[in-house]
């Protein structure tokens, strides 16, 4: 998946946190503004993620995440 943000022209990408969780990539340091939260179509790994900002667009490359197998949940009975 590559997710890719416009940045204002007086936006410096040092300025920038990005962090990801499963669905989520939120970005902070944007000024004016708090945390700008975006979520994914689907799931992405937690490894591989990588940044890259150029000409004010910031492209963020969140490998995708295989099919996450079902997981039995065993039943207590009372």
């Amino acid at each position: 998946m590559i997710l890719k943000v416009l940045l204002p022209d007086h936006v410096h990408p040092g300025q920038l946190q990005i962090h990801h969780a499963f669905h989520l990539i939120r970005i902070d340091g944007l000024p004016n503004q708090g945390p700008e939260i975006i979520q994914l179509p689907t799931i992405g790994k937690r490894e591989g993620v990588m940044a890259v900002c150029k000409n004010n667009v910031l492209e963020v490359n969140i490998p995708k995440e295989e099919a996450i197998p079902f997981q039995e949940v065993n039943i207590v009975y009372e």
